[in-house]
């Protein structure tokens, strides 16, 4: 499955990001791209069935590693040791070899994906007007 999304402007935007000094267009970024993370994390969580509710508290946006032309999110389950119910949410996110996988995360990904890029580029131009 193929998404196209037509962003007007969307050039000049990123010709201000490159004419920004690294650091700043980086932390720009980051903002732009969490916030976007953001929304499939609600959608997530408002899918994900509630049992005791423990899970969907502990899904979170988390940084990945970074290089020097890469900025990564993720989302993972942040829980307690004690709780096995958030323990439990990775085996029916993606499967085992006795239970059914259920791609909760994949499925808000591709429901949100236009607002997400709606929200990262209206991030980034929030960004590149508050400097």
């Amino acid at each position: 499955m193929s998404v196209s999304v037509d962003i007007r402007g969307l050039n000049r935007v990123l010709k201000q990001l490159r004419n920004l000094e690294p650091k700043l267009s980086k932390k720009v970024l980051r903002k732009a791209l969490r916030e976007g993370a953001k929304v499939v994390q609600k959608e997530a969580k408002s899918t994900i069935p509630k049992v005791s509710g423990t899970t969907r508290k502990s899904l979170k946006v988390r940084a990945g590693k970074r290089s020097k032309h890469t900025i990564r999110f993720k989302m993972v389950t942040a829980f307690p040791k004690s709780d096995a119910d958030a323990f439990y949410y990775s085996f029916v996110e993606l499967g085992t070899q006795y239970i059914r996988r259920r791609n909760y995360l994949k499925e808000a990904t591709d429901r949100k994906r236009h607002e997400v890029l709606r929200q990262v580029e209206q991030s980034i131009r929030a960004g590149l007007q508050s400097l």
